[in-house]
């Protein structure tokens, strides 16, 4: 996973230039997402100023060098936040309770952006723009990635 994240940067930084990534695990029922077990992570292109800042005096985080860390850095139940910042900074923060959709609000509040909520911002053709944009960079990371 740190490969594969390591070459997206690499490819949005290219195209884009400053990304930060973020994920919430969940470790337990009731403590935020949509209740479906499955892992992802956010790649977004944006510099993501302040939002370190916010975490930072929300949760007790601390740094990280690899997402394998984050296993190893809370107790077996403790959900949580990773934040990888625009210079490749990484912290993981311990979260009880993470309403939906936190994370895309913050990153979208420190562009100065209002229209975080996907579910009522209809925004499906620059979805559709940017996966036909992408779609031969992440190509040629996937066939890389085989390799």
């Amino acid at each position: 996973m740190d490969n594969l994240r390591a070459d997206v940067r690499s490819t949005l930084q290219e195209i884009y230039g400053a990304c930060v990534f973020f994920e919430h695990g969940i470790r337990t029922q009731g403590s935020g997402g949509c209740g479906i077990d499955h892992a992802h992570m956010h790649a977004v292109p944006v510099t993501g100023d302040g939002v370190l800042k916010t975490l930072t005096q929300e949760f007790n985080g601390r740094s990280v060098q690899s997402l394998a860390e984050i296993k190893r850095s809370l107790d077996q139940d403790s959900s949580y936040l990773f934040f990888e910042d625009a210079s490749s900074q990484r912290y993981v923060f311990p979260v009880n309770n993470l309403p939906s959709q936190y994370m895309r609000k913050l990153v979208a509040e420190s562009i100065g952006k209002s229209n975080w909520d996907w579910r009522t911002y209809g925004h499906e053709p620059e979805l559709i723009s940017t996966m036909q944009r992408l779609s031969p960079f992440f190509s040629a990371v996937v066939t890389a990635q085989k390799g």
